[in-house]
């Protein structure tokens, strides 16, 4: 029997392109992430401040 076998340049054009997309999706949803912690820490600091008056840096 035979083995079947890609052509290895088009398998590793495909391989890169693959690793590429999985790439762009990972950076964006960190990217998307970072937005939404940095905006869910910057609401709990503006309703600590709206409650107590002060920054409340104990939330770190």
């Amino acid at each position: 029997s035979q083995l079947k076998t890609g052509h290895p340049v088009r398998s590793a054009i495909h391989k890169q392109l693959n690793g590429r997309l999985v790439l762009r999706w990972v950076t964006t949803w960190e990217s998307l992430l970072l937005y939404v912690l940095f905006f869910t820490f910057l609401l709990l600091m503006l309703l600590c401040v709206a409650i107590n008056g002060v920054f409340c840096l104990f939330l770190l």
